[in-house]
This record gives C-alpha cells, sequence and structure tokens, in this order.
C-alpha cells in the first residue's frame, strides 16, 4: 500500500507545481505591455519572473531631461531678447562710424554701415553709449564704470573710472575732453583722456 500510495503523492505535487506556473504565466501576459515577449519560460525550472522591459525605464528617465534642456533653451532666449539694441555712432565724416551692443560688442564701418568689422574691446559689459568727435577718435561708455577710448578709430583702450556705476551718456570734444553721465544723472568731466575726471552733482531742472 505504501508504494502505491507514494506515485500518486508525487503527481499531485507535480500537477499542483505545474497549475502554479500556469496561472504565473497568465498573470505575466496580462501585466505585460502589448507586443512584449520574453524568450524565457516559465515554466522551466529555476528560471525567475522576467523583468519589466528596461527602455521605457530610461525612455521615463530622460522625459525630465528633455524638458530642462527646453526650458533652459528658452530662458537663453529670453535673455538675448531682452539685451540692449546695437547703438550706431557717427563721426562727423558718416562714412566712419562704429556699432556697439551687449557684452562689448562693437563694430566697424568705413563705408557709411554697408559692411561692418567687429573689433576686439577687451571688455563684457554692455555698452550702452558712445560720441565720435573726429573720424579717429571715438568714446564709449557702459555698465559698471566701463569707459573706452579709441584714438586711431579701431584700437580700444580701458580708461579708469572713479566708480563702477552704470554709464548711460558721453559727450567728448576730442580725444582728451569728454563728460560722462552716470545712470541716476551724475556727470564727470575729464580734460586729459582720462587720467582725472571732475564729479559733479546731479542736475537739476
Amino acid at each position: 500500500m505504501e508504494n502505491r500510495a507514494a506515485p500518486a503523492a508525487v503527481r499531485d505535487e507535480q500537477r499542483s507545481l505545474a497549475a502554479g506556473r500556469a496561472q504565473a504565466k497568465e498573470e505575466f501576459a496580462r501585466a505585460a505591455p502589448p507586443g512584449a515577449s520574453d524568450a524565457r519560460k516559465l515554466d522551466e525550472p529555476g528560471v525567475p519572473e522576467p523583468l519589466a522591459p528596461a527602455p521605457a525605464q530610461a525612455a521615463d528617465r530622460a522625459a525630465p531631461s528633455a524638458q530642462t534642456s527646453g526650458a533652459q533653451t528658452s530662458a537663453l532666449e529670453r535673455q538675448a531678447r531682452a539685451r540692449p539694441i546695437a547703438r550706431e555712432i557717427a563721426s562727423p565724416d558718416p562714412l566712419f562710424r562704429w556699432r556697439t551692443g551687449a557684452a562689448g560688442v562693437v563694430e566697424h564701418s568705413t563705408d557709411g554701415g554697408s559692411t561692418w568689422e567687429v573689433l576686439p574691446t577687451g571688455v563684457v559689459a554692455d555698452l550702452t553709449a558712445g560720441m565720435s568727435p573726429s573720424p579717429s577718435v571715438c568714446w564709449l561708455v557702459g555698465r559698471a564704470g566701463t569707459v573706452l577710448l579709441s584714438t586711431d578709430g579701431r584700437r580700444w583702450q580701458r580708461v579708469a573710472f572713479p566708480e563702477a556705476t552704470d554709464l548711460v551718456a558721453v559727450q567728448a570734444s576730442d580725444a582728451r575732453t569728454a563728460t560722462v553721465t552716470t545712470a541716476d544723472g551724475r556727470t564727470f568731466r575729464t580734460a586729459d583722456g582720462g587720467v582725472s575726471w571732475d564729479r559733479r552733482p546731479p542736475q537739476e531742472f
């Protein structure tokens, strides 16, 4: 009796294991996304349940990065649009002129603006105003006390200014004499090409 009962118990255990594997296969098939497949068989002994497809996880991780990149691009575009528009400064001879703008950019033209050449200035501050009393002399001013002077129309030298304040206007009669106006209305005058400056209070109207 014991010998006949043992095979029956083994068969019952095998049927129970087979039923469990079949149920697991059905649950996995229902959970898997459409079109997904796995070459492994759940009814093979020792084979673990397949993991979720990795590409979907990678796509989920990449989505925030793409959104961040797009936001950064939009911010740069807004910053570029907010920069000051180029200002053109003509000398007494209209053929000779300069064009200034953001980040210390200066362009020079000797044909009335038909063509332009970018000139190095050595500064990165936005340039806000300029004055040219002759075809070879040009004064430029900008943010954070930036003052530039050219006496040959092409090469620029940084002129020391007593304050790191934003400058909004400049009037000049030659390479030595100029008056600079600050954003708060004060004026500074030099008669020696920027070696020294005389400070004047804000003008009252």
